[in-house]
C-alpha cells in the first residue's frame, strides 16, 4: 500500500473536521433562522470546541494504528493471504474472484474509504472475513498489471 502514515491521517482529519463542522454548521443555521444570529454563533463554536478531541484522537488513533494495520497481500501456494494487524485471512485463491475497481471500494480495511485510486478488487468468500470481503491489490499500473497476469494464469475468475 503506497500510502504514508502522513497522507491517511491527514485525510482522516479532513474527513473528522468535515463530519463535526458540518453538524455545528447545520445547528448554527438552524439557530440563524430562527433570529438569534450571536447564539448562532456561539453555538457553532461550542459544538466545534466540543468536537475537537474527537477529530483529535481519531486522527491520531488511526495513525498510530497504521503501521500495525497496514493491510499485506500476498498469494502463495494456490492460496491469497492477507495479514492485516494481527489477523491472517487465508483463503483458496479457486474461491475468489476479482474485478478493476477503486480503493475505496474495500471493505476489509475501515479507513479505505478515505483513499482512491484504480485498483483490482478481490472478492473473498464471505464466511472467511466478519468485517469485510473485499480486498485491494495493486495500487500502483505496474502492480495491477501484475496481479491482473497473476489472476489470469491462476484461473481465478473475474467478476463483473
Amino acid at each position: 500500500m503506497p500510502y504514508s502514515i502522513s497522507v491517511v491521517a491527514w485525510r482522516m482529519f479532513l474527513f473528522a473536521f468535515a463530519a463535526i463542522g458540518g453538524f455545528a454548521m447545520f445547528i448554527a443555521v438552524s439557530v440563524a433562522i430562527a433570529g438569534d444570529w450571536q447564539m448562532a454563533l456561539q453555538g457553532f463554536a461550542i459544538f466545534l470546541l466540543i468536537g475537537s478531541p474527537f477529530i483529535i484522537l481519531w486522527t491520531c488513533g488511526g495513525a498510530a494504528a497504521m503501521p500495525l494495520m497496514r493491510l499485506k497481500v500476498m498469494a502463495w501456494n494456490r492460496q491469497l493471504i492477507i495479514r492485516i494487524g494481527t489477523r491472517l485471512i487465508v483463503v483458496p485463491l479457486a474461491d475468489c474472484k476479482w474485478r478493476e475497481g477503486k480503493l475505496s471500494q474495500m471493505t476489509l480495511w475501515s479507513y479505505a474509504f478515505l483513499l482512491r485510486g484504480s485498483v483490482l478488487i478481490v472478492k473473498l468468500p464471505k464466511e472467511k472475513s466478519k468485517d469485510g470481503f473485499l480486498v485491494a491489490v495493486g495500487y500502483t499500473n505496474e502492480t495491477r498489471e501484475i496481479w491482473k497476469s497473476f489472476f489470469e494464469i491462476a484461473e481465478v475468475p473475474q467478476s463483473r
